[in-house]
């Protein structure tokens, strides 16, 4: 979006200029730049031009297509941008190669059939150009004489004396690194689970790397796209750090960052300043953390007893053994999933301590309890230094085993045990938190779940006591963890990150700063309407399933929902997923498969209108409405079939953003407007399931 004064030239029309603000509005993902004119050319209507540091000149012509034009305003703001970074002092070639490198990244991010339509509305010379950067992937590609005088003739002439930067080389690793679109920045430096397919722009967990207002969106347990203000707040930090590593250096600015943002998260969470944060791309990655810091502290084999096995994701059982739980890591290599990595000790074990039992029914709170007491005294009798991940929250929303237990178990085996807490849903009050790290637990966190960052950012909390034993030891991490981090996302001064490189991963900062905006308007509000909110949105979704036949809650007399609250009045001790079974009858009598299940997820995060042969306004509503709710978890129904439960989970979005008029009546009345979404979404469920063809 483009604000401040717009340049009009007299000879265009109103409609012209009122075509012109309906593309700027419709294409979100354009950077705010403010008194940046755009001025409409009566003349020459195919022509475009930069003019430095002042406005754009766009033909009327272009106009015509609203994907064209949307191409030639991201590559002049963008090529602005840089300018005024910079503050014009370098060779306008190094603005050029930044605002093209950044339009084709733009414009992979389109649909198929979107790109299509540019390729073939583009001159064949800028086509080209284009082409070529995306075909490059992440390598910056040389461009003939004939190309740089191309983009030359897009914008003003360059004043003689202009500095270059020394050596030219350099602009390589500066423009891989930073000229990226914010969109293209929260899928870098993470795994493949990051990247969109290109009909629906999703990635596997139904999620766009750019704003999604147009969807129905609780999916805070598994994943969320990124929200307006999220996006364009690390827009805006984007330009800040173009801006830094022109002036600063590279090396310097990126560096901040990554300890900025790790303070930015010990300050938002209260934390003590000898509390250290370690940044990682996503929870499976701070698993792989903690087992990096076992083989610090302990001469002994290792072994990981994992509670709620069956509850995780699914490569945590790879990481918390020391091997590859994927085929790429989040700095690129290729790697061999499931192989041991290089300097993990051969020995290293998990103990699965799976919720259920073989007929998929839920174990008894103490008898989850004894199970893994049993296990951790076993193993440490057997000569082990054992790692207890305790869970709070799983997908189902449990926390398991009992804090009574874990205290107990600390208190017996002392330095023999390290507890990881994995709280990276991060739905526990911060006060929680820091009792928990004061009783000297490593913690996980994502801001990507109940914060509803984008996905995925993940962080170790380590505790005051641990952090004291870790900085001084001479042990070094395992080189193979060098493929997965950076020294510069670990606490400076530890001996042990002499193994890792100085890389950095601008993605998961980036993803990071997006979700510590959240984070930061979720605890703007008061917290008595935070909790007001919580309670009246969950009330009203339990009436609407119970007054749904064909949606059943999972309900469980035995639900592990232990807190760790004193007065159990905060959010730590509320229920804010809500997992659910669906039957294929208005009477249920028969429960859908798993694989019917992951269908209807599908379906109900896309436009059906297309296959359903109804034709009222209403069903047409209905069916072309995005739902984006938690993923299916497999699961066992009280009769015995195999099923899978999808979920409406509530983040922290939902208190925030109906927050934003500061107004408790307006507050309360946004909050019902969440629950009509949700049933929205049932009725939807309702429509789907009268189509039984579609989940065949």
């Amino acid at each position: 979006m483009i604000e401040g004064r717009r340049q009009i030239n007299h000879k265009t029309t109103n409609a012209q200029h009122e075509k012109l603000v309906r593309i700027i509005a419709k294409a979100s993902l354009l950077p705010k730049l403010y008194y940046c004119h755009i001025r409409l050319l009566a003349s020459s209507a195919s022509d475009f031009r930069i003019i430095p540091g002042k406005r754009l000149e766009l033909g009327q012509e272009i106009l015509k297509n609203n994907q064209l034009a949307t191409i030639y305003i991201r590559y002049g703001l963008e090529w602005q941008i840089w300018y005024r970074a910079s503050k014009g002092r370098f060779s306008h070639c190094l603005y050029d190669l930044a605002a093209v490198r950044v339009t084709a990244l733009f414009r992979a991010m389109l649909t198929t059939e979107e790109q299509h339509t540019v390729a073939m509305a583009l001159p064949e010379n800028f086509e080209h150009v284009l082409r070529k950067f995306t075909d490059a992937g992440s390598s910056i590609p040389q461009l003939t004489d004939d190309e740089v005088a191309y983009l030359a003739l897009l914008r003003e002439k360059e004043p003689e004396g202009a500095e270059t930067l020394s050596p030219a080389k350099a602009w390589d690793e500066l423009l891989a690194t930073l000229a990226n679109p914010t969109e293209a920045l929260f899928i870098a430096g993470g795994d493949v689970r990051l990247q969109i397919e290109p009909q629906n722009l999703l990635n596997v967990y139904g999620c766009r790397p750019f704003p999604r207002p147009e969807a129905y969106t609780f999916s805070s347990s598994t994943a969320t796209s990124v929200s307006n203000y999220g996006y364009k707040r690390v827009e805006f930090l984007r330009q800040k750090m173009i801006e830094r590593c022109l002036t600063a250096g590279m090396s310097a600015a990126l560096n901040n960052l990554a300890k900025e943002t790790a303070n930015s998260i010990r300050n938002i969470l209260s934390l003590a300043a000898d509390c250290n944060v370690i940044l990682s791309p996503s929870g499976t990655d701070s698993t792989l953390h903690t087992a990096g810091l076992a083989t610090l502290l302990y001469d002994k084999p290792i072994v990981s007893i994992v509670v709620g096995s069956d509850q995780t994701g699914s490569g945590v059982h790879l990481a918390a053994a020391g091997k590859h739980f994927a085929t790429c890591t989040a700095r690129g290599a290729q790697v061999v999933k499931g192989a041991r990595i290089e300097g993990f000790p051969k020995n290293m074990e998990v103990i699965p301590v799976p919720m259920r039992d073989e007929h998929g029914r839920l174990l008894d709170n103490s008898c989850l309890d004894r199970t893994v007491q049993l296990e951790v005294n076993k193993a440490i009798s057997r000569g082990y230094s054992v790692i207890l991940h305790v869970m709070d929250q799983s997908k189902l929303g449990y926390r398991i085993p009992s804090p009574k237990v874990v205290d107990q178990l600390a208190q017996r085996h002392g330095n023999k045990l390290l507890i990881v807490l994995d709280a990276c849903q991060l739905r526990l009050e911060t006060k929680d938190l820091k009792k928990c790290l004061g009783k000297g637990y490593l913690v996980t966190i994502t801001g990507s779940k109940f914060f509803t960052g984008p996905p995925f950012s993940g962080a170790v909390i380590v505790p005051p006591s641990l952090s004291k034993r870790l900085c001084v030891l001479r042990r070094l991490l395992p080189t193979g963890l060098a493929d997965y981090s950076n020294i510069a996302e670990w606490p400076a001064g530890w001996r042990c990150i002499k193994t890792l490189d100085q890389g950095y991963n601008l993605g998961v900062y980036m993803r990071w700063q997006a979700a510590l905006c959240e984070m930061q308007r979720y605890r703007n509000v008061p917290k008595v309407l935070r909790l007001l909110a919580l309670d009246l949105f969950c009330a009203k979704v339990l009436d609407l399933f119970n007054d749904t036949p064909y949606i059943e809650l999972l309900s469980e007399s035995n639900q592990p929902y232990y807190s760790s609250s004193a007065n159990g009045t905060e959010l730590t001790a509320r229920r804010t997923i809500f997992p659910f079974f669906i039957s294929s009858c208005q009477d249920g009598a028969k429960i859908l498969s798993a694989e019917q299940v992951d269908k209807l997820y599908v379906l109900l995060n896309k436009d059906i209108t297309a296959l359903i042969l109804e034709s009222s306004s209403y069903v047409k509503n209905l069916a072309s409405q995005c739902c984006h709710i938690g993923q299916p978890v497999k699961l066992t129904h009280p009769s015995g079939e195999e099923t899978a439960v999808l979920r409406i989970s509530v983040g922290a979005r939902l208190v925030s953003e109906c927050w934003q008029s500061r107004n408790i009546s307006l507050f309360l009345g946004k909050v019902k407007e969440e629950v009509a979404q949700v049933k929205v979404i049932i009725q939807k469920i309702g429509l789907i399931l009268k189509y039984q063809d579609l989940l065949q």
